[in-house]
């Protein structure tokens, strides 16, 4: 369900133009990139714009990646008639940092990509800067990403800036998913060394050293998980003196009560075999019934952002979530 649709699904996006744009994080002075999509009609500022927030990202573009990134950028923009704008995240997909790299808490990022998106879009529709018409500006995240983008909502509660997110495959309480032995064993095995040997090494290692990080013990078999890298990296490197689980407490939308203060509609879909995020959680019945805003579709299968879709899911790909961004986003609208 997990790895599949990776092998079958052709790159629909590899030859697909876009508008790259930079905005900068006045709290660190580092700059993160946002790669526009436009419908091959042009922008129609009638039409919504959808944030994308990608998972663990890739070092190479998006466009040479593939996956369901790429895909949904494609689709929304083909199929829907809508801007697609990819947050590339800091670091990744040939980008650089100074010395700030990347960190699933930093919700000032997402920030200053959603400001810009409301301010082009105003541009496009002829208002000014100060308007407080609503706006079809919508988010969307896979894996990483989710948990970005929801906790995002909580934080920035009734000025999120956003009409509604949905979001694929996250979780919202990073410390109960410490008890997913499978998930630390397997799947997050894989992802630390990829993370180790991309993004952690050379310049941003040399750094971490000297802010204190056991660069040894990082780059070592005993740091072996997604789940190791951010106790024995992420936390130290941006002064988590907590660990892991302080960090956890401020990244995660379920800790530290951020769940309660969402104030637009947020659907997490999430299959209960996903084997990295493990589905209880998200405390589904408890936050829909303190927090109307909060939605849950939890599928009996599905993977870890894949859901293979139909007798031939090899000719469907990731269209079981661009298409379920699509349906959220129109039912939305027509709900105004």
């Amino acid at each position: 369900m997990t790895v599949l649709p990776f092998f079958w699904t052709p790159n629909k996006a590899k030859d697909m133009s876009y508008e790259r744009i930079w905005v900068r994080n006045p709290n660190d002075d580092e700059h993160i990139a946002c790669d526009w999509v436009f419908p091959p009609g042009g922008h129609d500022p009638s039409r919504p714009v959808v944030v994308l927030l990608t998972g663990l990202a890739p070092d190479v573009h998006w466009t040479v990646a593939g996956g369901f990134v790429a895909n949904t950028a494609w689709y929304l923009a083909k199929k829907g008639n809508m801007t697609a704008v990819v947050m590339v995240s800091r670091g990744t997909m040939d980008t650089q940092v100074k010395e700030r790299a990347f960190h699933g808490a930093r919700a000032q990022d997402t920030r200053e990509v959603i400001l810009l998106a409301e301010r082009a879009m105003r541009v496009a529709r002829g208002e000014p800067a100060d308007s407080k018409t609503p706006l079809p500006l919508f988010a969307t995240g896979f894996s990483m990403g989710a948990i970005i983008i929801s906790s995002y909502c909580g934080k920035f509660g009734d000025d999120c800036r956003l009409a509604g997110v949905v979001h694929f495959s996250g979780m919202y309480d990073g410390i109960f998913n410490l008890k997913c032995e499978y998930s630390i064993k397997t799947w997050q095995t894989y992802l630390a060394y990829g993370l180790k040997t991309k993004l952690f090494s050379g310049r941003i290692g040399r750094i971490a050293t000297r802010r204190g990080v056991d660069m040894k013990k990082v780059m070592s078999p005993s740091c072996a998980s997604v789940a190791d890298i951010d106790e024995y990296f992420i936390a130290p490197f941006n002064g988590y003196k907590g660990g892991c689980k302080e960090y956890y407490r401020d990244m995660c939308l379920g800790l530290e009560d951020k769940w309660k203060d969402v104030k637009v509609p947020v659907l997490a879909i999430f299959a209960k075999d996903d084997p990295i995020t493990h589905a209880d959680s998200f405390h589904a019945e408890e936050f829909y019934a303190g927090n109307e805003n909060l939605l849950f579709l939890v599928t009996e299968r599905g993977g870890h952002v894949g859901w293979p879709w139909g007798m031939k899911p090899w000719e469907r790909g990731f269209d079981f979530m661009s298409e379920g961004i699509r349906v959220f986003v129109e039912a939305m609208l027509s709900s105004d």
